[in-house]
């Protein structure tokens, strides 16, 4: 067993100059969790060297949370499988959420945003636009509006509707 974690530590290491952080980090936690070296704490394990990952280059944790675990487990099946695409977009999407709620943190609040820089659910983006909410989450999660996810929820800002609608033309 120690032999193949050090093969592994070796291929990471000999990629970790090519790669972002980001795809280095999610990749040293699939190779991790796939090759199981402990009798207990694998996951979490796996989940903290994630995070060591990240920390060293600056990025906030990734923090898997428990409603995302089904798609968790998915996207390292897909990994199993040879396609760590999925896997790489999971860890970064947890590492965005981070920052996000770091970024939300540290922001002064002096005064209350005018009602176009309002964060609203996409359920209410819609009123008085010609789309619906699902073209809304597809621009969101192609990333063609700014847009941010809350838990399961989509919010974006009259502004980023109107910014969108004039890039059209």
């Amino acid at each position: 067993m120690q032999g193949r974690f050090r093969r592994e530590e070796a291929k990471l290491k000999s990629s970790a100059k090519n790669i972002h952080p980001v795809e280095l980090a999610a990749q040293a936690h699939h190779r991790l969790v796939a090759i199981h070296p402990f009798m207990d704490s694998n996951g979490r394990t796996a989940r903290l060297v994630i995070n060591l990952i990240l920390f060293k280059p600056g990025y906030p944790p990734a923090v898997i949370l428990r409603i995302n675990r089904k798609q968790y487990y998915q996207v390292l099946m897909q990994a199993d499988a040879g396609k760590n695409d999925p896997l790489n977009s999971f860890v970064g999407r947890s590492v965005e959420r981070s920052l996000t709620l770091y970024l939300e943190a540290c922001a002064p609040k002096t005064k209350r945003p005018s009602p176009s820089d309002q964060w609203i659910p996409l359920a209410q983006a819609v009123e008085g636009t010609p789309y619906s909410q699902e073209y809304l989450s597809l621009l969101a999660r192609q990333g063609r509006i700014e847009a941010i996810k809350r838990g399961r929820v989509w919010y974006t800002t009259r502004k980023a509707i109107k910014a969108y609608r004039d890039s059209l033309g």
